[in-house]
């Protein structure tokens, strides 16, 4: 009896590390999001769909991270989460073959000289992407988030970042200190399947009210197969499968103070096979977006414009355009209401709103 007392309040003791306690010089947080809301969706060339649906403004997870300090300027480091989706109780977000611990899998060491990590991680131009765009990591509403990773068999203008995740396993990734506002990323990867050969980098600045990145991705010896397409749609193909991808995100941000503003422009290159013949294909994405602070909320606005061009095929344009508002019941909680318009070449447009809340713990 005594042996267990003594083994639950020691349990007791490193647990309540997420309320800001320490246990042996370590520091342990329990993080997460549940967001959940009502999202009639209807993209362009799509049927209307209306539901409750969860991860509308933000994906749901739950995480552990830690540091501890191991002397001399040295801290080790971890993050475990995973995504969730709340209206249905199940784990991950549902995509074939994702596994567990889908968001996060890392351990590493950080000291003066930088931050070396090791496992499954975001990528730096996935950072870039929801770092300069108003509606940042939303899945659903964000435009920009719409035309780089969400690929659907109506939406063929899905990037080479759709097919290869916001995150790559069995990485390497150094992050520098800052250094004159400037912060270097370099992530590696060499996925003996399919996945291929991968590195992604970045530089970032941020100085007062400005802030700006520039990633760049390529990914090698890959076999990435993209959607199939409609066949209502002009020039409908087979299934695209590339095997070299190159992509370069430059954002920036500026605030203002009454309202922030955030531009991007993406560019990504693809060489592979359709129907057994080589085929290149270039996408560039442009968005403008801003956030505008009223009450206790803010107004929320981007617009996002891609053009697909193809050799021997008809060039596509999609223009995605989110309007919304975001009101604070606390630090933690808020409640948001989106419209969105889609709509895309030689497809009947579509449009669609959400209303939701989110909450962070």
């Amino acid at each position: 009896m005594m042996n267990q007392c003594l083994l639950h309040s020691s349990l007791t003791a490193c647990l309540t590390l997420a309320a800001g306690t320490t246990c042996a010089q370590s520091n342990v947080t329990l993080y997460g999001v549940m967001d959940a809301g009502l999202y009639q969706k209807q993209l362009a060339g799509g049927s209307r769909d209306r539901q409750v649906e969860s991860n509308l403004m933000e994906t749901s997870q739950l995480g552990f991270r830690g540091t501890e300090d191991l002397g001399g300027g040295w801290r080790g480091l971890f993050d475990l989460s995973t995504f969730f989706r709340p209206d249905l109780g199940a784990a991950t977000r549902g995509i074939p073959g994702e596994t567990f611990w889908s968001k996060s899998a890392l351990v590493g060491v950080a000291g003066d000289w930088g931050t070396l990590r090791l496992g499954r991680m975001s990528t730096p131009g996935f950072l870039n992407m929801i770092r300069f765009n108003p509606f940042g990591a939303s899945s659903s509403l964000s435009p920009t988030f719409l035309q780089t990773y969400v690929g659907s068999p109506t939406q063929p203008m899905t990037t080479g970042s759709g097919a290869t995740d916001s995150g790559w396993n069995g990485s390497v990734a150094y992050t520098s200190p800052r250094l004159a506002g400037l912060v270097a990323a370099l992530q590696v990867t060499d996925n003996k399947s399919n996945g291929g050969r991968r590195i992604g980098g970045s530089l970032s600045y941020s100085a007062g009210d400005l802030a700006a990145t520039l990633s760049v991705e390529h990914v090698q010896d890959a076999a990435l197969t993209f959607p199939l397409w409609d066949t209502a749609l002009a020039g409908a193909v087979p299934p695209y499968t590339a095997h070299d991808l190159k992509t370069w995100n430059l954002g920036a941000s500026y605030d203002f103070g009454v309202v922030k503003l955030f531009g991007q422009a993406i560019d990504t290159r693809m060489a592979g096979l359709r129907a057994g013949r080589s085929q290149d294909i270039e996408l560039k994405t442009y968005q403008l977006g801003l956030s505008a602070p009223m009450g206790s909320g803010r107004w929320l606005l981007s617009s996002a414009r891609t053009g697909m061009q193809r050799a021997g095929a008809q060039d596509l344009h999609r223009t995605t355009t989110s309007l919304g508002y975001g009101h604070d019941l606390s630090k933690r909680t808020d409640l948001y209401a989106v419209v969105m318009d889609d709509r895309m070449t030689e497809l009947s447009s579509g449009t669609g709103f959400a209303l939701g809340i989110r909450h962070r713990f």
